[in-house]
């Protein structure tokens, strides 16, 4: 069951749209992946099922919790991760209806970032402009 609820950002610096970069998040060469991720237009992607374990949080820990990818829901925004591409306004919207789906599913389950489960290592996506955490929770 899902404790946790994170965001991350994941970098597609290719022009191409996110949907041709599902084969390679779904591929065990990857190795990252995300329940879901949230285009830049808004459309939300599954990557991997809900029941499934993702691997978006790499080396994490969240209140004790050292196997964060076990106990958490990954969710995605695609973004350049530069410092300087802003979310949409489409990604926001879309994100904030993504969270209260899970929730609908798990309960009220806190929302947390990359850059605060892996303070140090990560800096996702507490950094890309328009991004505020408050706006999630």
């Amino acid at each position: 069951m899902a404790r946790l609820l994170g965001k991350t950002s994941h970098e597609l610096h290719e022009p191409e749209p996110e949907s041709q970069h599902l084969s390679w998040l779904q591929s065990s060469e990857s190795k990252v992946s995300y329940h879901a991720l949230v285009g830049r237009d808004g459309k939300v992607y599954t990557v991997v099922p809900y029941d499934r374990r993702a691997w978006h949080a790499g080396k994490a820990e969240w209140n004790g919790h050292k196997d964060v990818n076990g106990i958490s829901v990954g969710l995605c925004f695609s973004n350049k991760n530069d410092g300087k591409e802003p979310l949409t306004e489409a990604q926001q919207k879309a994100m904030k209806v993504l969270i209260a789906d899970v929730r609908r599913k798990y309960g009220q389950i806190p929302v947390t970032t990359h850059a605060k489960v892996s303070p140090g290592r990560k800096n996702d996506p507490d950094h890309v402009p328009g991004f505020v955490l408050k706006d999630y929770e």
